[in-house]
């Protein structure tokens, strides 16, 4: 049992010598003992804490935002969820800490945390970094209001000023001392043995605090009556001084058991008042968080905005340690001490919406921080000595109770100064609503979303089975730019003509490979359009068949793609009069069957009788890929996987046959099959293996399945614009007459080609491609001029229905008018409203080809069939994965009156 005052008393060991001065003598050394054992360890013990819990501001500014694909509203949920768990933990740890030895609760729950920390330096998602900061949140919970008992525990009402200031001088330290090492690091580690810099600062710091907390157990004090460093003498004098001096109870014998803890402290009123005035400190002191960004946002990058941080905590330094000194000379004036630094950080607040200057905004936020510094310390503090004659266990429960709710201000300040944002030092101006003391600065136009469900974001907002539906009708709704976030992850949708042209400048951005794309990987793995843009194999597959996709080399196929669109109207016109069939199956059969024979010189012969079974396993697997991000991948695994491993093989059972047939009849065409067996890329000398030439056999009509998809929603648009058809087939009968259709005919038809560029654009068959910034692009990236900005690696998803649409470029964007999409009114055009084949390095190789296929399919249907809707009350109903085409739309067809 721990030796009480009373048990010291009756071995004659008592506080009061023969005389005052020999009495006060032994106390300053006593406290000059204690002071040299708990302040250096406390004060860097916190130190360490705060540079692990402040330092993911330093790596975001980095490369953990980019590298992480982090939104602004995941990195300020990652500062959150520390404060969940460690306001959950922090009475629960004091209550543990009241009734067990500091020596080994601190360093040990430190030790742990510093692992976690190191561990952070792995993280290759969102949900990893989460995950480890909440863990953080918990083992930090218990050391700093355990440490706010102890220094109650040991020190009068008029020493603990002080104390406290040195106590809290390590966070503002941290501050300085974090970014310093934070540039250090990032700067000299960056890429060392293949590792981030902002890696190497979790493990570096994570490191540093696992060694001191190993230090820490030998040299931290317990409490007075226990602690092994003090004689028993000591113990005793370090007692009753403080009963003596109207400090803290340290009678052991007098001890409350956890919920009579919890009830006496929550029924003192001094407690709810410490609470309110603490949770205004804490939760305006949140800006800490973002000095760096905001030192970044006046000019300085990277490195440097660490480093101009240092002067802000430098200052608080300063301030926090002449108001400990002055308040333990004037403990009764601490009240309105506290409101002196807090007016003081509300004019400097205020003064930001006024100021223009950089340096000036810089100067005053760097004495608001120093209010806000010193309040925190002196508020602490005064909490303590009010709290002075509650027992332990009480006396614990209230300190880390306000402590907690504290932290618990830093939620709502999280989420607020969320809106911090990287100034324009040429253009910005500063709008500054005031919460507490802090300041907000301006930001460029938000990107808007729709509410989303808590954790879950907008999942309900977008039908799997119907994605690009879901997104058109979202770019009905909120216009030129908008944000869904799924599961924690922000994507961006564009869907103007001036911003989508803007994302294609491929000097600032690329395709982004990514989600579906990654999915259908399973089937054609490296393919053209799947091929990851650092992977080598891209270039030497483009480079050998590229030369078979030119406007020249597809030329060559004309008569091919013509005589087997003249077949299916021959079997159409076979069918009877008034026909009913389903325009994208026929279309869909006559694009497998000439991208079959044009490519891979084999006849399928699947005009007729049962669908080709590549047809629905192309459907199957790409349908698959769409949803397969949006589940769990257990779910994928258990449920959905069987399924598209069997549809995935059949399409590869069909690029395999393509493969066998052209061995076992040998011919002398030289088309993308030879080219693909035998040519070598030009720069490497490589070839491709048979598993690659299956890969791209497979990926050839997974391409070109956008093509039936025009087609079939063009005839959809000429039945509701009949006029359209007749001037059309008065182009056709002029120019081709009963003559053959050849290929120089193309280019006489200006007419019916805008009938397939205005198709193109109202259909989306091809609904819209992914882009993200280059790498080592620095973030943020500004958009349109600077009115939005998103994240260096966010994805964005250009949304063809809404870009097509553009009111901006297109009159009556909604009605089908080709005459737009002919001569001089098509050249007129941006560029960025002709992107329906992708863009630049990624943009479609084959689109030639499908082009060339288009108009001479619209052009023999117009010529030799007339059409009419099966449901006259038919209206046009879109789905697709990686394509659009209608649905539910049957024709009937018979042969044209001539």
């Amino acid at each position: 049992m721990s030796p009480t005052a009373e048990h010291l008393h009756e071995k004659g060991i008592t506080m009061f010598p023969e005389s005052d001065g020999l009495e006060q003598a032994k106390e300053r050394a006593l406290v000059r003992k204690i002071d040299l054992f708990l302040l250096p360890t406390i004060w860097l013990m916190y130190l360490l804490s705060y540079v692990d819990r402040t330092n993911i501001g330093n790596a975001k500014i980095a490369g953990m935002q980019e590298d992480l694909r982090l939104s602004s509203s995941q990195y300020s949920l990652s500062l959150i969820v520390f404060f969940v768990s460690y306001v959950i933990f922090e009475v629960p740890s004091n209550l543990i800490l009241s009734k067990s030895r500091p020596s080994v609760f601190l360093p040990a729950i430190m030790i742990l945390w510093g692992v976690v920390t190191c561990c952070m330096a792995a993280v290759q998602s969102y949900r990893q970094l989460i995950a480890l900061r909440f863990v953080v949140g918990v083992l930090e919970a218990g050391f700093a209001p355990g440490v706010l008992l102890i220094l109650s525990s040991w020190y009068k009402r008029e020493e603990q000023s002080k104390r406290f200031a040195v106590y809290i001088s390590a966070a503002i330290l941290s501050g300085a001392f974090g970014g310093l090492l934070a540039g250090s690091i990032t700067k000299n580690l960056e890429g060392s043995h293949g590792i981030r810099g902002w890696r190497w600062l979790f493990i570096v710091e994570g490191a540093a605090t696992v060694g001191w907390a190993c230090i820490a157990h030998f040299l931290l004090l317990d409490f007075p009556l226990t602690s092994k460093y003090l004689s028993e003498e000591e113990r005793c004098l370090a007692s009753e001084r403080l009963l003596a001096g109207d400090g803290a109870c340290s009678n052991d014998e007098y001890r409350l058991g956890p919920l009579q803890a919890v009830t006496k402290s929550l029924s003192n009123w001094r407690v709810w008042l410490f609470t309110a005035g603490y949770m205004v400190i804490v939760g305006s002191s949140t800006l800490s968080y973002f000095y760096p960004t905001l030192v970044e946002g006046l000019g300085y990058k990277s490195n440097m905005a660490q480093y101009m941080t240092v002067p802000i905590y430098a200052v608080a330094f300063v301030c926090n340690a002449f108001t400990g000194y002055i308040s333990d000379k004037i403990p009764v004036r601490r009240g309105m001490i506290i409101a002196s630094w807090l007016a003081l950080s509300l004019c400097c607040s205020v003064a930001t919406t006024i100021a223009t200057d950089f340096k000036a905004r810089y100067v005053l936020l760097v004495f608001m921080a120093a209010g806000l510094w010193s309040s925190n310390a002196l508020a602490l503090s005064f909490a303590s000595s009010s709290f002075a004659h509650m027992p332990r266990e009480g006396r614990a429960v209230s300190l880390a109770f306000v402590n907690a709710m504290g932290n618990l201000a830093q939620i709502y300040g999280a989420l607020q100064t969320n809106a911090f944002s990287a100034l324009d030092n040429s253009k910005s101006e500063s709008h500054a609503p005031i919460i507490s003391v802090s300041t907000h600065w301006t930001m460029p136009t938000t990107i808007p979303k729709p509410p989303g469900i808590p954790l879950l974001g907008n999942v309900t907002d977008v039908n799997p089975s119907n994605t690009w539906v879901s997104l058109q009708k979202l770019w009905e709704k909120y216009g030129e730019i908008f944000k869904i976030t799924v599961l924690g992850q922000d994507i961006v949708f564009v869907g103007n003509v001036a911003l989508c042209e803007e994302l294609c400048d491929e000097k600032r951005f690329r395709k982004f490979v990514g989600g579906p794309i990654v999915e259908i990987r399973k089937a054609v793995h490296a393919a053209l359009f799947t091929a990851f843009a650092d992977e080598p194999i891209w270039g030497v597959h483009h480079r050998i068949l590229a030369p078979l996709l030119t406007p020249t080399a597809v030329e060559e196929h004309f008569t091919q793609v013509r005589d087997i669109a003249a077949e299916l109207t021959a079997k159409w016109r076979g069918m009877g009069d008034h026909a009913k069939l389903s325009a994208i199956g026929e279309l869909n059969r006559l694009d497998l069957e000439t991208t079959t024979f044009c490519f891979f010189g084999r006849r399928m012969n699947g005009l007729t009788g049962p669908e080709p079974p590549m047809i629905k396993a192309m459907d199957g697997a790409t349908g698959e890929a769409m949803k397969r991000p949006t589940r769990p991948k257990i779910l994928n695994f258990l449920v959905y996987q069987s399924r598209f491993d069997k549809d995935c093989q059949t399409m590869r059972q069909y690029a395999a046959e393509c493969l066998e047939y052209r061995k076992s009849h040998p011919s002398d065409r030289k088309d993308m099959l030879y080219n693909m067996m035998n040519a070598k890329d030009p720069e490497t000398g490589k070839s491709m293996n048979e598993e690659q030439i299956i890969d791209e056999i497979v990926s050839v009509p997974i391409g070109s399945s956008t093509a039936p998809c025009v087609i079939s929603s063009a005839i959809y648009y000429l039945l509701q614009n009949p006029a359209c058809i007749e001037k059309a087939r008065k182009e056709i009968d002029s120019v081709i007459g009963r003559y053959d259709f050849v290929h120089e005919h193309l280019d006489a038809l200006p007419y019916c080609a805008g009938i397939v560029r205005e198709t193109l654009r109202l259909s989306a068959a091809a609904p819209g491609f992914n882009i993200e910034p280059v790498p080592g692009t620095q973030g943020p990236v500004l958009l349109a001029g600077g009115k939005y900005q998103v994240p260096a690696k966010q994805t964005m998803i250009i949304v063809l229905h809404g870009v097509n649409r553009d009111p901006a470029v297109f009159d009556q964007p909604a009605a089908f008018r080709p005459e737009r999409m002919v001569s001089d009114a098509f050249d007129k055009l941006p560029a960025g409203a002709k992107k329906w084949f992708g863009n630049g390095k990624r943009e479609c190789i084959g689109r030639h080809h499908a082009w060339m296929w288009n108009m001479i399919t619209l052009v023999t249907l117009l010529r030799d069939i007339d059409f009419e809707m099966a449901d006259p009350s038919y209206v046009l109903q879109q789905d697709g994965w990686f394509n659009l085409r209608p649905v539910g739309f049957d024709i009937k067809v018979k042969a044209r009156a001539k």
